[in-house]
């Protein structure tokens, strides 16, 4: 008894080949049915073709634009994000739009060719066979799959034309959103410009001061002049008093030269007389004076640079708004394919084939398997037959006990 439940456990190539020969009619047979089946099952799928297309986003002119002139600022999602550009985001935002999505399954009618219940399954066909992909070299790879060779190209151009459509109107007013807002800065900034030359004009005409490192500098030589005349009159004065009477018109006159040159530094330290307010700054005014001077001028610098920076991007702002520039680069367009991609006639028949051979040598080995269990061992016999009884359908479906 155990020998024989060996042998039934064990085989080799051997038993498998004689295994086969013994069943070859049973095998015969059902390779046959299966072939048939395999031929009509794979002559009666639908041909699926494909078209594909490629795309060229344009440069990203707006995003160059502001990069270049504002390089530290964080553009958000102006920047590139996940290995995407903004062009390419808003290519995808469009490819996978409902509203692209409408016009493709309205135009073509998805829902009658496929027979959608509802527009839901349209949906999720359309987002099934329409693909797209970003690639390395940054360009969009776009294939749609159809059962029709000459629909697939249609529609994949079709959804090029809508695409270009959508992608210049979203661009234009974005770059017509960023030219008014230019536009208003640009505005802003001259009238600011305006009031600060204005102003700077004024305090010019108030305080004389045209220059005022050079005033400054002219103020300390006129003050170092005068000082050094007065003490040279004030030294002659004194020798002159010394050697001379008092009385003497050479003595009068230097103490008169002195007193004039010491009222005249007097006045220059407080206000520069009116004919050479032009050049001399009072001391009393230069600090204050100074210091608005200078800050009157900081401002109206910066004012003009701000005016030199913004207004390239205006005008290339009004160019982008104004010209095709938002305009997507088609460098392939759907082509109507010369041979299917699916089914694969021989592989598919070829597959059901082989899947039909084991099938077969399956239930032949439990067919052997069944009947020599009932020679060696009845009681297992008799639970396996139990089983495969109860395993009849009108039994399975049956509740008495």
């Amino acid at each position: 008894m155990l020998e024989q439940r060996d042998q039934l456990a064990s085989s080799n190539l051997w038993d498998h080949l004689a295994l086969i020969l013994k069943w070859k009619k049973l095998f015969a047979m059902i390779m046959l049915i299966t072939a048939v089946i395999a031929v009509i099952v794979a002559y009666t799928l639908k041909e699926w073709y494909y078209s594909d297309a490629q795309i060229m986003p344009p440069p990203q002119q707006m995003l160059s634009l502001m990069g270049g002139l504002l390089p530290s600022l964080d553009m958000g999602l102006l920047g590139q994000m996940g290995g995407m550009t903004s062009e390419t985001r808003l290519i995808a935002a469009i490819l996978e739009s409902r509203r692209l999505q409408d016009m493709v399954i309205d135009e073509f009618g998805w829902m009658e060719k496929f027979h959608f219940k509802y527009r839901e399954g349209a949906y999720k066909h359309f987002l099934k066979n329409v693909i797209w992909e970003s690639t390395e070299a940054g360009t969009i790879y776009l294939r749609v799959n159809d059962t029709d060779r000459k629909r697939v190209a249609e529609i994949v151009n079709f959804i090029l034309h809508h695409l270009t459509i959508e992608y210049t109107s979203i661009t234009a007013a974005q770059a017509g959103s960023q030219r008014q807002f230019i536009s208003a800065r640009v505005d802003s900034i001259e009238a600011n410009l305006r009031r600060t030359e204005q102003r700077f004009l004024e305090f010019q005409q108030e305080t004389g001061i045209i220059a005022g490192e050079e005033q400054m500098a002219a103020t300390v030589r006129a003050l170092s002049n005068i000082q050094s005349e007065l003490i040279l009159a004030e030294v002659q004065a004194e020798v002159l008093e010394k050697t001379m009477p008092a009385s003497s018109s050479m003595v009068i006159q230097a103490r008169a030269q002195a007193e004039a040159l010491r009222k005249h530094l007097e006045d220059m330290k407080h206000t520069a007389d009116d004919k050479d307010r032009s050049i001399i700054i009072g001391l009393d005014e230069a600090p204050e004076a100074g210091v608005a001077y200078l800050r009157l001028l900081r401002e109206l610098e910066i004012q003009q640079k701000v005016l030199e920076v913004i207004m390239p991007l205006y005008e290339q702002s009004k160019i982008f708004e104004n010209e095709d520039a938002g305009m997507l680069y088609i460098l392939d367009r759907g082509e109507v394919p010369e041979k299917k991609y699916k089914p694969k006639r021989a592989f598919l028949i070829l597959a059901i084939l082989v899947l039909g051979f084991i099938l077969t040598y399956l239930y032949v080995l439990f067919i052997e398997w069944y009947n020599r269990l009932q020679q060696v061992d009845q009681e297992q016999y008799a639970i396996v037959r139990k089983v495969l009884v109860g395993l009849k359908p009108k039994n399975l479906l049956s509740f008495k006990e």
